[in-house]
């Protein structure tokens, strides 16, 4: 058995980047960046008129303009303005070479096609100049940024169609057992409803980590081993959930070892999930085996699979985010495990709650993070900082 920090080293150490895939950008909303981009062009491109109005050779003798033309957005009409000329230009229209400021049209009043300053001009004004967003081959973005709707709108003002990025992992989530019935059935005597790969899967797609899918397995071995094999050949990714302990009828360690998993380790000291299975096979797919207690299986996802999914999907080996603050009521354990506690915050507090065994889910539903407490602390008091995972 090994220690919560071991164990998210181990995973750390073992959990690999993806392989990077070229895809359109229309496609990459919320992918992450594989490697560097830069700017093909200066953007603006050229001078831009930034809003509706004049553009004129500002000179402070002229206080009359005449009016020689128009530009609209889009025109690639050029004027060559000599002093004391303009043109009539409307938004995104690309501004004459000469012309040292567009004016508003609410400042200026025409009369028999000249322009007749009203107001108090500032010579640059409502000029779009050419590079000011970014200048050719300028670095625009860094491997590891995840593409917003807004970066893929920079992008395509910069004409880029494609990006690399890594691929997300395909997930696939075995649950185990015979006790198990799908929810919408009939519950016979004895049986329970199945809700663990429902929950992961949430998961999965509730942290945008991926999509995955579901497959159900009774306690057989040899039907365990096939569907173990199968899911290896097909994802990058297996939660298996269940059947990991070490009961008469829980075969998924030896299901594992028929199909050349290795095991990095099995038993965490911590609780809830003290079961929890981490292994890889030599073609590097990656298996958890979660806990079958949904609260303990909820519990280990947050903690070593989220970091592992993000770390392949080049978005780097992170987990939850981590915050300290102040216990609400003194706590005591009475073992040398590390402990996960369903916590709630109210008033800048953390509050433990009612209902913290590992089979317990409505606690769960209830909390805003998972409570961390060292193996070595075993009493904690009122105000005492502690640390929390948001969920």
């Amino acid at each position: 058995m090994i220690t919560i920090e071991q164990a998210i080293q181990k995973i750390e150490e073992v959990v690999s980047v993806t392989q990077k895939v070229r895809i359109p950008l229309m496609q990459a909303t919320g992918k992450i960046l594989a490697e560097p981009v830069s700017a093909p062009i200066d953007l603006p491109p050229f001078r831009q008129s930034a809003m509706d109005g004049y553009a004129l050779c500002f000179n402070p003798d002229f206080d009359h303009y005449l009016i020689v033309g128009e530009l609209a957005a889009g025109d690639a009409t050029t004027f060559s303005l000599e002093p004391g000329q303009c043109v009539r230009i409307f938004t995104g229209a690309k501004v004459p070479d000469l012309a040292n400021m567009v004016i508003m049209q609410e400042d200026i009043r025409t009369e028999n096609g000249f322009l007749i300053l009203e107001n108090h001009v500032k010579e640059g004004s409502h000029i779009r100049n050419q590079g000011e967003q970014i200048k050719k081959d300028a670095s625009v973005y860094q491997p590891g940024r995840i593409l917003s709707p807004a970066c893929v709108g920079f992008l395509c003002s910069l004409g880029i169609t494609e990006v690399s990025v890594y691929r997300k992992p395909k997930i696939t989530i075995i649950a185990t057992g015979s006790e198990l019935v799908k929810p919408g059935n009939p519950l016979p005597q004895g049986k329970i409803y199945e809700s663990n790969s429902f929950m992961l899967q949430s998961a999965v797609e509730y942290y945008k980590l991926a999509e995955a899918n579901i497959i159900w397995v009774k306690d057989d071995l040899n039907e365990i081993s096939k569907t173990i094999q199968d899911a290896i050949n097909q994802s990058d990714f297996i939660l298996l959930s269940g059947g990991i302990s070490a009961g008469d009828y829980d075969f998924v360690s030896q299901a594992l070892e028929m199909n050349n998993v290795k095991c990095i380790f099995h038993k965490v000291k911590q609780k809830p999930g003290k079961p929890l299975y981490f292994g890889v096979h030599d073609s590097g797919k990656y298996i958890f085996g979660l806990p079958g207690n949904p609260a303990a299986a909820m519990t280990s996802f947050l903690i070593y699979v989220i970091p592992a999914l993000r770390k392949f999907s080049g978005e780097g080996f992170t987990g939850l985010q981590k915050i300290q603050i102040p216990l609400e009521n003194a706590y005591a354990k009475n073992d040398d495990k590390g402990y996960f506690l369903k916590a709630s915050i109210k008033n800048q507090k953390a509050k433990i709650l009612q209902g913290q065994n590992s089979d317990m889910m409505f606690s769960f539903s209830e909390s805003d993070a998972l409570m961390y407490i060292p193996e070595d602390v075993h009493q904690m008091e009122a105000d005492d900082l502690v640390e929390l995972y948001l969920i």
